[in-house]
């Protein structure tokens, strides 16, 4: 009868051990799935200017790339004032505000998001930035373009945040399509420009 009274507890204690193992197991993959941390996420390009631009005044009031969540829905871009390419009536303002400053030649910050076929954000966070050695007294305001692209989200895309910089910056029309083009440069002509480029769609017609 004992005997019988061990097995019992023993094999009601393996019960309890087997689902407690098979809880933490799936609370450890919903961690792995849901959240993401900066070591989780590869970064191509200066971590250096990463830090200059979401440090700086321009960022303000915009979650650092590197430290978003991995829903990213629209309740944030709502609060962040992002640029939206597929509604353009209720979030252009954003966009033709930043390049308002940028035609000025003043410090620009704007956050693009556009939507891949299956729903997947893909953000973009362009800024201007004046170069250090600015001598702002005499009129002298060169500056640099700094393209963030983050494709972590995007089911079929790169899994990476991507940093790049660019003398200049325009946008133009292009198989009916209108086109934000970052480009090395004081000139940019899509048929007969060679060099670095990066282009982003912004409005569609």
């Amino acid at each position: 009868m004992k005997k019988q009274k061990i097995f019992l507890i023993a094999i009601t204690l393996a019960g309890v051990l087997f689902l407690s193992a098979c809880a933490s197991k799936g609370e450890q993959e919903s961690v792995g799935e849901n959240d993401r941390t900066t070591e989780q996420v590869t970064i191509q390009g200066s971590i250096s200017d990463m830090d200059r631009i979401y440090g700086s005044v321009i960022a303000r009031g915009v979650e650092d790339i590197r430290n978003l969540p991995n829903e990213y829905g629209t309740d944030r871009t709502k609060v962040e004032n992002c640029f939206i390419s597929e509604i353009q009536s209720k979030t252009y303002s954003y966009f033709s505000g930043f390049m308002d400053k940028y035609q000025g030649k003043e410090e620009a910050f704007v956050r693009i998001v556009n939507y891949t076929d299956e729903g997947d954000p893909i953000i973009h966070d362009i800024a201007f930035l004046l170069d250090s050695t600015n001598d702002r007294t005499n009129g002298n305001k060169a500056g640099r373009i700094y393209v963030i692209e983050d494709t972590t989200r995007d089911h079929y895309g790169s899994k990476l945040i991507r940093v790049s910089d660019y003398d200049s910056l325009t946008v133009m029309k292009k198989d009916g399509m209108t086109l934000l083009v970052a480009f090395n440069g004081s000139e940019y002509k899509a048929d007969e420009y060679s060099g670095d480029s990066f282009t982003l769609p912004i409005q569609g017609e």
